[in-house]
């Protein structure tokens, strides 16, 4: 029955899927994006009219939900609901109160796209809210790639579009266990360690379009590949893989 609903309501299908996931204590959302991406379903974000807690979907794609945006408390959700619908961003924020809908939250709530339906340049509404508080802030030249770092802090991960979109990206599954691989990547996180001889080693979380892994940089490689890895960094590596880790011999900016 799944398999049917799949094939022929593929966007309401995962849209449930979704909604369900989020039910989860540790909701695993990224996998159900991926395969709607691979099925040509646009992943729409949330709309500050429209969303409400569970995934929608409709002729344009499948919309994202307003407690998928981090900060967005059930107390925060709630007083959007109930004051909607909003005619323009000034007027959600004359209508909503500070102490309900914080700081954080409208700024994510921004940076989502909850508000794209009034203005699709985020940036200018970012400038906006800040001039609305009498505060100095310069914010990032809206494109693409600023697009993909506020989804990725709102979200934890890019809807559309993925920092390595005209690049070869394979999944660390498809080769063989211990095998010399070449890998292209995003680094998630970096935590620095010294090994038993003092000296610092890095272990990384590191992702493509395809899939989430893992790394190892030891001691003996580190200082010749530190200044290329950093958070945000966008790697070739080359190393022997070992489950779902790289054990990283070399590293390159792309």
């Amino acid at each position: 029955m799944c398999c049917y609903f799949l094939a022929y309501y593929p966007a309401e299908f995962l849209s449930a899927s979704m909604t369900l996931e989020l039910t989860q204590a540790t909701p695993d959302i990224k996998g159900f994006i991926k395969e709607a991406n691979k099925l040509g379903i646009n992943i729409l974000p949330p709309d500050i009219n429209i969303s409400t807690n569970e995934f929608y979907a409709n002729k344009d794609g499948i919309r994202l939900p307003l407690n998928m945006i981090s900060f967005i408390g059930d107390a925060c959700y709630e007083t959007i609901l109930k004051n909607k619908p909003y005619t323009s961003f000034s007027d959600f924020i004359a209508r909503n109160p500070k102490s309900k809908v914080k700081k954080n939250a409208v700024l994510n709530l921004i940076k989502a796209g909850c508000f794209d339906t009034f203005n699709k340049n985020r940036s200018i509404l970012l400038s906006d809210f800040y001039n609305s508080r009498n505060e100095d802030v310069e914010v990032f030249y809206w494109c693409d790639e600023v697009q993909m770092i506020y989804e990725k802090e709102v979200f934890g991960f890019t809807l559309n579009k993925h920092p390595l979109d005209g690049y070869i990206n394979k999944d660390i599954s498809e080769y063989k266990e211990n095998d010399q691989i070449n890998i292209i990547c995003i680094v998630n996180e970096i935590k620095i360690h010294k090994d038993k001889h003092k000296k610092d080693m890095a272990f990384l979380k590191l992702e493509n379009k395809e899939c989430d892994f893992e790394g190892i940089v030891f001691s003996y490689a580190y200082p010749k590949l530190s200044k290329a890895i950093y958070v945000g960094a966008k790697l070739g590596l080359q190393g022997k893989k070992q489950g779902n880790t790289i054990l990283i011999n070399n590293a390159w900016n792309i």
